[in-house]
């Protein structure tokens, strides 16, 4: 049997090692205490947490959406031409050089519809 090597990112076996200590922690929380849900809580919300950072996992997409569905979110954005992804190094505006960074709502972005959504991630999904 040949099968291929996937090689991970640092940031993703980064992400999955904190789905396995949070699972750990919420299995041993929840063998000491079974009948207290109080007692393990903070643990579920840990590996909840730990799978948001999760890329392919489902709780991933729906952290995702909640952030998108989120219009008072405000996104750094280059001054000059009030986008993202020029403040992010990926295309520059011609002032770029000079132009520093404001913060616009969600709703305002989407309202100038300048660029995708896609750039608007505050983490390196």
């Amino acid at each position: 049997m040949t099968g291929k090597i996937q090689k991970y990112s640092d940031a993703s076996l980064y992400a999955l090692t904190r789905v396995i200590d949070a699972a750990d922690r919420l299995y041993a929380s929840t063998a000491e205490f079974p009948d207290d849900p109080a007692c393990w809580s903070d643990h579920m919300e840990a590996l909840d947490s730990a799978l948001e950072g999760c890329p392919g996992t489902s709780a991933y997409y729906h952290a995702k959406r909640r952030r998108e569905n989120n219009p008072s979110e405000t996104i750094t954005v280059c001054s000059a031409c009030l986008q993202a992804s020029c403040w992010q190094g990926i295309f520059y505006c011609d002032d770029y050089k000079t132009a520093g960074t404001v913060e616009k709502t969600r709703a305002d972005l989407e309202a100038l519809a300048l660029e995708s959504s896609d750039y608007w991630t505050r983490d390196s999904e």
